[in-house]
């Protein structure tokens, strides 16, 4: 997954820099397939949040739009639930991860 950034100067008639904005596209995190990957593994949300450093609102915060994870704590999430990001964002209905991309034990 990768955010996409789009970043535009605007400018007045005259030429004249008014300001820098940029706009970033973030990919959304389906929370209904992630508590259910949650519960699958026995744990709360809070659990789950813990595991990340995160507060114990944080699965909520997110259906409210805050708190969303980065592309790398996506991965983080997708890694720990035994998923892939594709599935956690709505890209496919494949649950699994292919088997060349399955965790080793440590």
């Amino acid at each position: 997954m990768m955010n996409l950034v789009y970043s535009q100067y605007l400018f007045d008639d005259f030429g004249e820099h008014l300001c820098f904005a940029q706009i970033v596209v973030v990919y959304l995190l389906n929370i209904n397939r992630l508590e259910s990957l949650i519960r699958k593994h026995g744990w709360s949300n809070t659990y789950f949040s813990s595991q990340f450093g995160k507060s114990r609102s944080w699965i909520s915060d997110m259906k409210h739009g805050v708190g969303l994870p980065d592309e790398n704590t996506l991965q983080a999430i997708a890694d720990k639930l035994d998923t892939t990001v594709d599935y956690l964002t709505d890209k496919t209905d494949k649950k699994e991860k292919p088997p060349g991309l399955l965790r080793r034990p440590s």
